[in-house]
């Protein structure tokens, strides 16, 4: 992609952003995080009741009564991007399918839904989840074994690093929901909704440096405008979590019954990272400390989010 190029595409997708802004939530959702509580395990849970509390959480989130249609227009293209990088811990179909319920309030068709990941092994695998690369139904499969129209990687700079990016962000999917799991990681702190998106590029682990923090290439990744601005909803999966032997365990897990619904992914991975080290310090382990890449996303040049205490605010549901 010549540099001519790259900046026209800067502009359409600024141009989009700028469009959609009257369906997306007010301003004043920086910062906000909802917690959906009290919703069971993985094994409890059910559809109906995480159904209603995401609506809940959505038309909060919009101050809107159609939260739903405030973040979703009928003809979109949603990707669905989850976790199912360890078999410890994945991402539930059952918090997939009350998004999915969600995105057929705001009137979109199921073709048009798109659940991926890294591999077709991990999401059916490990996940659970139906592959489909049919044209009928919600499509479910991994971007780095089957992505229809046009090479499955393309290259996006941000500063000095360059990301392998799949297709579905750059070409297919024009709207994104990040349902990531909570999860410490032995590296990078904590792993939720900013870390997420390595389950979207090619050679992930090129980007762990330097310090083997991911600091700052997950600020970059999350900058680029595949992702910030085509990114409407933060659906974090806390049903369960894992607060020690992430990202893969096995680790210690418990039941948290929640969901942490944001448009903020900073204040989103803040919050997660405060739950993290409440049962670290029940649990008699030392904290961890917020993320360097979660400071860095909050900072200059990337400005993604809020994560200084008197800025990030949640709202129990």
């Amino acid at each position: 992609m010549t540099r001519r190029e790259f900046v026209q595409q800067l502009a359409a997708l600024a141009a989009v952003g700028r469009s959609r802004w009257k369906l997306n939530p007010s301003r004043k959702a920086a910062g906000r995080v909802f917690i959906a509580t009290g919703l069971g395990g993985a094994t409890t849970a059910s559809l109906g009741q995480l159904t209603a509390a995401l609506t809940e959480a959505v038309n909060r989130l919009t101050d809107s009564a159609e939260g739903w249609r405030r973040l979703f227009r009928p003809e979109e293209v949603v990707g669905l991007k989850v976790n199912c990088l360890s078999a410890t811990l994945t991402t539930h179909p059952v918090v997939v399918e009350a998004i999915i319920e969600g995105l057929r309030q705001a009137g979109v068709r199921d073709e048009n839904i798109v659940i991926f990941d890294r591999r077709d092994a991990e999401l059916a695998g490990h996940g659970g989840f139906s592959l489909n690369r049919g044209r009928r139904g919600v499509r479910c499969f991994g971007c780095k074994d089957a992505v229809r129209g046009g090479v499955p990687f393309e290259p996006r700079t941000v500063g000095s690093t360059t990301f392998a990016v799949s297709t579905l962000l750059t070409r297919e999917c024009t709207a994104l929901v990040n349902v990531p799991v909570l999860k410490d990681h032995s590296l990078a702190e904590v792993t939720l909704s900013l870390k997420n998106h390595f389950g979207s590029i090619r050679h992930p682990l090129h980007h762990h440096g330097p310090g083997q923090r991911c600091d700052p290439q997950v600020a970059q990744l999350n900058s680029l405008p595949e992702i910030r601005l085509k990114t409407r909803l933060l659906v974090g999966d806390a049903l369960t979590g894992m607060y020690e032997g992430g990202p893969f365990g096995p680790g210690c897990l418990w039941d948290a019954g929640l969901l942490l619904v944001a448009t903020d992914p900073v204040a989103l991975d803040t919050v997660g990272w405060r739950l993290i080290n409440e049962r670290r310090l029940a649990a008699h382990l030392p904290p961890h400390l917020l993320p360097a890449h979660v400071r860095t996303a909050a900072q200059r040049p990337y400005h993604l989010g809020c994560c200084r205490a008197g800025e990030v605010k949640t709202v129990k549901l």
